[in-house]
């Protein structure tokens, strides 16, 4: 063989193995398949934060994940922290302005859930069923946070009883008003026997 004709050859050789690994690669989707990938379409938004930042959110990720293998559908999570695009669409879909985390959304029935909420609740969403506005959901005890009281009882943390009876930002009028709204205080409390 002449020295053109290898070279052809090999040239020949080189292109139908590329042909065939990139026949491969998109047959088994390759290595960057996920960028490809498109996403699959559903109705349920979550607007959430991310996790250990709120005990709200992280009580109704586990909530939502547990729908989602009952029911066996998905939603779609927003980081609305992390996020800027997720924080906009929040902010499109929360018009009453409650800006309360986490936020459930369903595109087809336009139901809202706010805050943490129990999994009936959740489930009745997920389907897209009718829910009540007058709601009230039944947590567990970890939802509910009550901070330690201080020795003295007054359950303020360090610094902030000073905080409270610090008034030089206050104007005249404003501190006028704080003084008339603890009087009003200390009578209300000797009405009752306080």
């Amino acid at each position: 063989m002449t020295r053109p004709s290898a070279l052809l050859l090999l040239l020949a050789v080189a292109s139908a193995s590329a042909a065939v690994a990139s026949a491969a690669a998109a047959s088994s989707g390759g290595p960057l398949a996920f960028l490809r990938r498109k996403k699959e379409y559903t109705p349920l938004l979550f607007f959430t934060a991310p996790k250990g930042e709120m005990a709200e959110c992280d009580y109704m990720e586990k909530v939502v994940s547990d729908i989602e293998k009952e029911l066996g559908m998905r939603a779609e999570r927003f980081d609305i922290v992390r996020d800027r695009t997720s924080r906009i669409l929040y902010d499109k879909i929360d018009s009453a302005g409650k800006q309360q985390m986490p936020m459930l959304y369903h595109r087809e029935s336009r139901q809202v859930v706010y805050g943490p909420t129990d999994k009936n609740r959740v489930r009745a969403w997920a389907k897209g069923r009718w829910l009540s506005a007058g709601y009230r959901p039944t947590l567990p005890a970890e939802m509910y946070i009550i901070d330690e009281e201080r020795e003295d009882g007054s359950g303020l943390a360090e610094g902030e009883e000073e905080l409270l009876e610090d008034d030089s930002h206050l104007s005249a009028r404003q501190k006028d008003g704080k003084e008339a709204m603890k009087r009003r205080l200390e009578r209300g409390a000797k009405k009752r026997g306080e």
